[in-house]
């Protein structure tokens, strides 16, 4: 794991004696993160079109050594978060988002990864943040070998879908005022 700045280390270090042995539910010092994003992409099968498509990620950085998730891809002010969207996992241990393997690593002493491996591709939230007051966001779409179009599932037409050029349209992170 590469090494952690002083502005990490300071939130890592407060929260250390919490992450041993069972998960643990985060605290009011945990850092809180909110990412949003909207992006669009042309749809190949079935019919051709652009779509838009909504993805929101909540975070909790707790112990320094987990990540309490919760997602969401309903762009509703007033949405609903299934028990299925929400998780604890460990730093760099493989769960599932869906049917497919994710993982949360540390990149470096102020950056995050998410990645979740879909068969045609590797979705990855790269998040930069100072650990106090500000984040920032990317996301990078990024085909396997012998891919040259993206593979998803419309959970709102329940069909498999095809499509080409994701593109990031609008997006914010933010640091969650600490309760």
């Amino acid at each position: 794991m590469p090494p952690v700045s002083k502005a990490l280390k300071g939130f890592l270090l407060a929260a250390l004696p919490l992450s041993a042995g069972a998960p643990h539910a985060a605290l009011a010092g945990d850092p809180r993160f909110r990412i949003v994003l909207n992006w669009t992409s042309e749809s190949i099968a079935p019919p051709r079109r652009e779509f838009w498509n909504h993805f929101e990620l909540n975070f909790v950085l707790i112990g320094g050594r987990q990540i309490e998730e919760r997602t969401s891809r309903d762009p509703s002010p007033t949405k609903r978060w299934s028990p299925n969207q929400n998780r604890t996992v460990a730093l760099g241990d493989q769960y599932a988002v869906g049917q497919w393997p994710a993982i949360w690593r540390i990149v470096d002493d102020r950056t995050l990864i998410r990645i979740v491996a879909y068969p045609s591709h590797s979705w990855i939230v790269r998040v930069r943040t100072d650990g106090q007051s500000s984040c920032s966001a990317t996301f990078e779409w990024r085909l396997k070998d012998g891919f040259t179009e993206f593979q998803g599932w419309s959970e709102a037409r329940k069909t498999a879908t095809r499509y080409v050029n994701p593109i990031a349209r609008k997006w914010r992170c933010e640091v969650l005022q600490q309760t």
